[in-house]
């Protein structure tokens, strides 16, 4: 009887026990697991935020060494910009000095010769006389350093801008001549076609008319012997 109190006592106490070993564990260590659970899936966002943050950091270096090379690319058209800038330069410095050479050489030309050919009203066709006018001209000519200038009038007959057309196919026909009888070099010809300006005779007769329709050739050299020769003409 004794034996069964005792086991009795013994299994209570054991369950008891127990009883009060889970509620422990409820009291005490769930909060506490709960809170491990908690911080490492605290730990799993951050690791998955540092990895997000590994992440863009490496697109930003990326994007921060295209952006180098974008510039350095823009840094070197720049540096091509300034070089050609600085050639463009020159070239004009070079140009104001040949063009200032070219103009300050003009003083030094004077007419050798010159000569003036006629046309019929409405025409760009050189007449007889005009061609042995032109070859009057040229014959004998022995300039090293010379130009040819040609300029081409009308009368004032008709709309200014067809005179004016005229007036460029008269000269260009003289230029032709030249060119192609005597072998001026082209080079040395300088044509312009200025129309109804420059009348010979403001009349408004036939002959004052005649008078405009015409080309004017000079030629301009520096050869002083030359210019001399023709001043005693």
């Amino acid at each position: 009887m004794k034996r069964n109190v005792l086991l009795a006592i013994t299994v209570a106490a054991f369950l008891t026990a127990g009883c009060a070993t889970k509620g422990f564990v409820r009291r005490n260590v769930d909060p506490v697991n709960a809170k491990v659970d908690g911080v490492t899936e605290l730990t799993n966002q951050q690791g998955q935020t540092i990895d997000q943050l590994g992440k863009d950091l490496e697109q930003t270096e990326s994007e921060l060494s295209s952006t180098r090379e974008r510039v350095g690319t823009v840094e070197t058209r720049v540096g091509e910009v300034d070089a050609k800038a600085e050639s463009a330069n020159r070239d004009v410095s070079q140009l104001r000095t040949e063009l200032a050479q070219k103009i300050a050489n003009l003083d030094e030309y004077t007419v050798a010769s010159e000569a003036i050919v006629y046309f019929d009203f409405d025409s760009d066709q050189i007449k007889p006389e005009g061609t042995a006018e032109l070859d009057r001209l040229v014959s004998g000519n022995g300039w090293k350093r010379y130009f040819v200038a040609i300029e081409g009038f009308t009368d004032p007959v008709g709309p200014p801008a067809y005179n004016l057309q005229l007036s460029r196919r008269r000269a260009e026909s003289v230029v032709q001549y030249l060119v192609k009888q005597h072998n001026i070099p082209i080079f040395r010809i300088h044509v312009i076609g200025l129309g109804e300006h420059k009348l010979v005779d403001d009349g408004a007769t036939r002959e004052a008319r005649a008078k405009s329709r015409r080309v004017e050739v000079a030629v301009f050299t520096t050869d002083a012997s030359l210019s001399a020769s023709r001043d005693n003409d």
